[in-house]
């Protein structure tokens, strides 16, 4: 057998045995992601009489979906949302602030867990109750 056809054989063994890498990298990351859509869809199943009650008792809701369930935030009152805008910050502390007065669900411990594994959440929360606020509303209806 010449240089060549080592070399040859070799490299037909090394693809063969980077396909078997791939397939198996392919079906961990398809199992994976039916995990994550099962765990998103009892979740939904889960929270769905929450929601619900929180239409019921408030009205006007928005949610903020995560990675970790769903956020959902009430209508600021007007003096609170006042209160935040005449300080004229967007520390994060003022903000969490705010937005712990319209977070219906979850409940204090819950959003306390979500923010410290997800803080960008705080963020999205804030912009679903700047939204209800109305501060929001001429981009949302696209003038």
């Amino acid at each position: 057998m010449s240089a060549r056809d080592l070399l040859e054989a070799e490299l037909v063994a090394a693809r063969a045995a980077v396909a078997v890498i791939d397939a198996a990298r392919a079906d961990a990351a398809d199992l994976a992601a039916m995990r994550a859509e099962l765990v998103a869809a009892k979740r939904r199943i889960l929270e769905a009489p929450i929601v619900a009650k929180a239409i019921e008792e408030h009205g006007a809701i928005e949610l903020v979906e995560t990675v970790l369930g769903v956020v959902v935030v009430k209508r600021p009152h007007a003096a609170t949302f006042r209160r935040f805008a005449d300080k004229g910050s967007t520390k994060s502390a003022d903000v969490e602030e705010l937005i712990r007065k319209c977070v219906v669900y979850p409940d204090a411990a819950g959003l306390d867990v979500l923010l410290a594994e997800q803080p960008g959440a705080l963020t999205r929360i804030a912009d679903a109750v700047v939204i209800l606020g109305g501060a929001a509303a001429a981009e949302r209806s696209g003038k």
